[in-house]
């Protein structure tokens, strides 16, 4: 298949997953019956995770990916982002939506309706869409809601096996006349409660490749093989057979950790992304 129907393909199976989550996400559910659910899902349908599914909770954006160990559960109260990505042959998608347990349903409204509000000028305006053009409607569409858009954290252009390719789209009015042009686009408004910045927190279960070397130790070198399947995509520490080892590699500059992101003000947040394509000058939203 080429590059289109790669990513329609996931983009279909991904937009299935998430209408099925809103039944799972409930008090005393944990967060890693999310996980394994998505994970199963894709299984199901041929199609690998382009990353860990995360499942960051309330104060925390991004960069939570639960795995088997972990007990938490979910509580009254809670506002969740389910933020998981697919892909067939290295060509990714990613989509994410919040989900309230508690009484922010305007939170959460200000953020979907940012993104609505970015894929409405995307879909319009094609390649010629520029980034202060999308930025704005984001930060207009949050403000307008009595809430701030999280400025330290982005949309972005994706490529093959790549999920960060170098241009960001910032959920503000960044003032750049830059256009968009055709690619793989993730587009991904945050809204809080608190500053609008994100700080790193404690080290989450996700990890990515960045400097591959000979190993000396033989369960190091068997733990390099089972990393080296996974490209230059992020994996989770649950996906490798000796977890323990992880953070000896990540000493070594062999891999990144993602750390959690956090609101600085612990204020709480929402999340909505979806996927588009821009190609021939036809615009598609393939995570719909």
């Amino acid at each position: 298949m080429d590059m289109q129907a790669n990513v329609e393909a996931a983009g279909k199976v991904s937009s299935k997953i998430r209408l099925k989550l809103p039944k799972l996400i409930r008090p005393d559910a944990t967060y890693y019956s999310i996980v394994e659910f998505v994970e199963v899902e894709l299984a199901k349908a041929g199609i690998k995770p382009a990353f860990p599914v995360n499942v960051s909770v309330n104060a925390v954006a991004a960069h939570f990916g639960p795995t088997k160990t972990d007990k938490d559960v979910f509580k009254t109260g809670d506002i969740i982002k389910v933020d998981f990505g697919a892909h067939l042959d290295g060509w990714p998608v990613d989509s994410s939506s919040t989900f309230d347990l508690g009484d922010n349903e305007a939170l959460v409204l200000a953020a979907k309706e940012a993104l609505e509000s970015a894929l409405t000028i995307i879909t319009s305006r094609g390649p010629e869409a520029t980034l202060s053009e999308i930025g704005k409607v984001i930060e207009t569409s949050i403000k307008n809601r009595g809430f701030v858009p999280i400025s330290n954290l982005t949309g972005h252009s994706m490529e093959q096996w790549e999920l960060h390719s170098g241009l960001s789209i910032h959920n503000y009015d960044s003032g750049s006349d830059k256009a968009i042009g055709e690619g793989l686009f993730a587009v991904e408004p945050f809204a809080t409660t608190g500053a609008g910045q994100v700080r790193e927190g404690a080290p989450s279960s996700i990890y990515k490749l960045v400097r591959p070397q000979p190993q000396r130790l033989p369960q190091l070198r068997h733990l390099m093989k089972e990393i080296q399947a996974f490209g230059t995509l992020p994996f989770s520490g649950g996906w490798v057979s000796e977890p323990r080892y992880l953070s000896m590699l990540v000493k070594q500059g062999v891999l990144h950790n993602y750390p959690q992101l956090v609101e600085v003000q612990s204020g709480l947040v929402s999340q909505f992304e979806h996927t588009v394509l821009v190609n021939e000058g036809k615009v598609k939203v393939v995570t719909l």
